[in-house]
C-alpha cells in the first residue's frame, strides 16, 4: 500500500526530509521536490520541451543523490508509475520506502 502524500509528511523523519531537499541542484530539481514539476517531465513545453534529455538526467541524477543521502538512514526511494483514480490514472511519482518497507509518495 502507498501512503499519498498528504499523510505521508507526518511519517517521513525531519532529518530524512532535510537529506532529500539538500539533494537538489537548481530550481527545476527544486521544483520536482516541490510537486511544481511532474516527475515524467511530460510538462516541460517550449524550449525545454526541446532538451527533455537533459531533464530526465537531471531527474535521475536527482534520484541517484536521495538514493544516497538517504541510506544512511535506511530509507530509500524509486520512481515509479502510481495509479490516481480518474482522470489521470497513472502518474510517476517519487515513491520513498521506510525501513519497516512502508511506501510513501513525496
Amino acid at each position: 500500500m502507498i501512503i499519498h502524500a498528504n499523510h505521508a509528511a507526518d511519517r517521513v523523519p525531519d532529518i530524512v526530509s532535510k537529506a532529500i531537499h539538500a539533494c537538489a541542484r537548481g530550481c527545476y530539481q527544486a521544483a520536482l521536490l516541490a510537486g511544481r514539476q511532474n516527475w515524467a517531465g511530460s510538462d516541460l513545453s517550449g524550449k525545454a520541451n526541446k532538451y527533455g534529455s537533459h531533464y530526465a538526467r537531471s531527474r535521475a541524477g536527482l534520484i541517484a543523490r536521495i538514493e544516497d543521502a538517504i541510506a544512511d538512514y535506511d530509507w530509500s526511494v524509486r520512481s515509479e508509475l502510481v495509479y490516481h483514480g480518474s482522470p489521470k490514472r497513472w502518474r510517476r511519482e517519487l515513491v520513498l520506502i521506510s525501513p519497516d518497507g512502508e511506501r510513501l509518495i513525496w
